[in-house]
């Protein structure tokens, strides 16, 4: 009886450690699996186990290459680094219910995707696009995944952003897009303006820079303005206020939530202030791109 009282005191005190699973379970119990590093709890109907938490190896691990996680790889934090665009996820059935893993991207070179084999993620599809620098937490439901985070369910479409010579003042110039670098999400570019291609909730980001001179009795504003079916939705203002003198001007706006519906008509205007017509925006350009959530 003795032995059995302390190998039962044994058993708690090392929070039912070892080399593989307890032969027998409870609602409730914890365990470590020691073999994966791993502690599990059992659920309320004792009929499965869920991973917790790590207790040994590193929980951080940063991938700098297309990487396939496996189930060993529960309760980690994945560092998409740079060379990482996709990362893959175990099959859910697989792993079971409960099963997570934390996903930090971390590379502005890349356009960095998770995609499952199986099972829809939120019951979008089976791949998602995770802006730089944002987290995510993906949760296993047995048969497909649940994302918490931030994330773009679409990719995105990125382009330029272009304009003439401004030399009116206060007269709003209709910029120039043309598609650039990896576009994820079809669209269309037809007299300037950018045809959405998918109703949804989207991000909106522009920015634009070019020199301009200011008067010698006034200081200087630039601005750049989103609209949506000829409506403004976004601007950015910006005041130089040195007199006589040729400054960069530039004008940025990260516009986010915007409802759009496929065949909606997005595009952009500058304009300037110097107190000097001839003193005008010199071909100001940048960067413009659409992500939806």
């Amino acid at each position: 009886m003795r032995t059995d009282i302390n190998n039962a005191l044994q058993a708690i005190v090392t929070g039912n450690s070892g080399s593989s699973p307890p032969s027998t379970f409870y609602k409730h119990q914890t365990f470590i699996d020691e073999m994966e590093g791993i502690e599990y709890r059992r659920n309320q109907a004792n009929s499965a186990s869920f991973p917790i938490a790590r207790v040994s190896g590193s929980v951080i691990q940063t991938v700098t290459a297309n990487t396939v996680l496996t189930a060993a790889d529960a309760c980690k934090i994945i560092v998409m680094g740079v060379g990482c665009a996709t990362l893959t996820l175990p099959s859910a059935a697989a792993v079971g219910a409960e099963w997570y893993v934390d996903v930090l991207a971390q590379s502005a070179a890349v356009q960095q995707m998770i995609v499952s084999p199986s099972g829809n993620i939120n019951g979008f599809g089976l791949t998602i696009y995770q802006p730089f620098g944002t987290s995510v937490r993906l949760i296993s439901t047995g048969s497909a995944w649940v994302c918490v985070g931030d994330f773009l369910r679409g990719g995105y479409w990125a382009g330029t952003i272009s304009s003439t010579t401004i030399t009116a003042e206060n007269t709003e110039t209709q910029c120039a897009l043309a598609v650039s670098g990896t576009v994820t999400i079809p669209a269309t570019v037809s007299s300037n303006k950018w045809t959405c291609p998918v109703s949804g909730v989207w991000d909106i980001y522009a920015a634009m820079a070019g020199n301009f001179t200011t008067s010698a009795t006034n200081y200087g504003v630039v601005r750049l303005i989103a609209k949506v079916n000829a409506t403004q939705v976004a601007d950015d203002v910006r005041n130089y206020p040195t007199q006589n003198f040729t400054i960069n001007g530039s004008a940025q706006f990260t516009a986010c939530g915007i409802p759009l519906k496929a065949g909606d008509l997005i595009d952009f205007y500058a304009f300037k202030y110097s107190g000097a017509a001839a003193a005008g925006w010199t071909t100001p350009a940048g960067k413009v791109r659409f992500a939806l959530r």
